[in-house]
């Protein structure tokens, strides 16, 4: 669901941005289980803009969870579908488009929260 919806301007790659989401909400997506959640929230806090997207899946392991931007790295069980190539475009682009993806497990319950974060765009 789409929980906040902030007003926000960002120059970047329109293909990088459609990547960066699409690779997040379809991870967010394979590995909440039936019955779970995804919320996405557009924010604007002064300068910064982000794009957040909370799941309610298992989360990422603490001891992996600093390598899954690295190509071909998987953190999910070998039967889930995957190549462990999508969060490392995801950060490429991100990168390319001067943004920032950052991973964290929830605090208040299990699952994952995808921040990618970047500066809104001057005013006329």
């Amino acid at each position: 669901g789409l929980v906040r919806q902030d007003h926000v301007t960002v120059l970047g790659s329109e293909a990088d941005f459609h990547v960066m989401i699409g690779n997040l909400l379809d991870n967010a997506i394979r590995y909440t289980p039936v019955g779970g959640t995804v919320d996405v929230a557009v924010l604007a806090e002064g300068r910064q803009a982000m794009v957040e997207i909370r799941d309610t899946g298992p989360g990422i392991p603490t001891h992996t969870i600093g390598r899954v931007f690295e190509r071909f790295f998987r953190a999910a069980p070998h039967d889930v579908e995957g190549t462990g190539l999508g969060l490392a475009i995801a950060k490429a682009a991100a990168s390319r488009n001067r943004a920032s993806l950052d991973l964290a497990n929830r605090r208040d319950r299990s699952g994952l929260v995808a921040r990618l974060t970047m500066r809104q765009a001057q005013g006329p």
